[in-house]
């Protein structure tokens, strides 16, 4: 990755006093996600993003707002044809949240992990391997509908069937009932 607005110097020289004829060329490709969290693209939920590696230390850099109730986020990168990627969630202090290391081409990985709630975090992608190649992201999320604190457990009543699941990695679910006399 070379700075924008910036000269470059290009040298050749014979190093073995050998003669004859060489092209030379310089290609550009504009790098359409930025490479810091500070530019970082947004992401809507439930919204596929397909995007690529740019070359030799690209890192892409994406954000997201949680939303205000407690939830669960799901965060898929499938790499469609690099030949490894890596994928890192972080709050706005750089606190690695989660990771997934070595989605190998033609694969995917997701990981599924409660954020705090009206909260910006940032998923940053890079290619572990100095490749170039496409990659797609999706990210979702499911509400928390029983709560994780005996404060918020849910209300049951007696001979009431209740179907539930746990949401993700942590997760965990309160119920309470009132029995008769």
């Amino acid at each position: 990755n070379l700075e924008a607005n910036t000269t470059y110097y290009l040298k050749v020289e014979d190093g073995a006093k050998a003669t004859g004829k060489y092209e030379l060329s310089v290609r550009y490709k504009n790098d359409v996600v930025p490479n810091t969290k500070d530019r970082s693209v947004p992401v809507r939920f439930n919204e596929k993003v397909i995007q690529s590696m740019d070359g030799e230390g690209d890192v892409d850099w994406y954000s997201f707002q949680t939303v205000s109730d407690v939830a669960f986020y799901t965060v898929t990168v499938k790499n469609n044809n690099c030949s490894k990627l890596r994928f890192y969630i972080y709050d706005s202090h750089m606190n690695q949240k989660a990771m997934c290391d070595y989605i190998y081409s033609n694969s995917q990985k997701s990981s599924n992990i409660k954020l705090d709630t009206n909260t910006t975090y940032y998923l940053r992608i890079d290619d572990g391997a100095n490749a170039t190649g496409e990659y797609e992201i999706l990210i979702s999320y499911k509400y928390d509908t029983v709560g994780d604190t005996k404060e918020k457990a849910y209300s049951l009543t007696v001979n009431q069937t209740m179907v539930s699941s746990l949401d993700g990695t942590g997760d965990v679910d309160w119920f309470c009932f009132t029995t008769g006399r």
